[in-house]
């Protein structure tokens, strides 16, 4: 009996231990966080401003007149000022985002140049409290679309973020930036 009740408090001890040790965030669990927080679908956008002269050079330049996703006008006058240059085909469309009315009136279009999925973990910082936590990760793009050729960024390369984590009595969870 006495043995019994050994072993018992043992058990005892062992589990409040546990139970009151600080959690420690891992890969796995940061991730899961990070994702269920992660606002999907995600895209890098970018507006065309169809009026602009600019634009339907760089449209040009990156060559997707000749591939049939815009129609550019080529010669215009005076008159034609503030007029869309560029023109959608049908061959554009799964790239075309929903654009706001406010930027439709001034003749911009949305277009998806890249999805943004969540990548690896490369980091977790755990604060000497062990009561927050920053997590450093990566995006990666995926479904490159042709019209990223018209910006510098170079979609083939990682883009590294930070998550800022707080540890509270149900666990780990994300800070919103305003808590930062």
């Amino acid at each position: 009996m006495k043995r019994n009740l050994s072993v018992l408090s043992a058990i005892c001890l062992l589990s409040l231990l546990i139970a009151c040790s600080p959690k420690k965030l891992n890969e796995s669990q940061a991730l899961e966080i990070i994702k269920k927080d992660y606002s999907t679908p995600k895209f890098y956008d970018f507006k065309i401003y169809c009026a602009d002269p600019k634009t339907a050079a760089k449209l040009l330049d990156a060559g997707l007149e000749t591939d049939g996703f815009v129609i550019l006008k080529h010669s215009y006058s005076l008159m034609d000022i503030g007029k869309p240059l560029v023109a959608f085909t049908e061959k554009s469309k799964p790239y075309l985002l929903s654009t706001p009315e406010e930027d439709r009136k001034h003749s911009v279009q949305l277009v998806k140049l890249a999805d943004i999925k969540l990548g690896s973990v490369t980091g977790i910082k755990t604060a000497e409290d062990g009561k927050s936590a920053i997590v450093d990760y990566y995006e990666i793009y995926q479904n490159i679309s042709p019209f990223s050729k018209i910006t510098t960024k170079d979609f083939n390369k990682k883009n590294l973020k930070t998550a800022h984590f707080s540890l509270y009595d149900d666990g780990w969870r994300l800070k919103k930036k305003e808590e930062i």
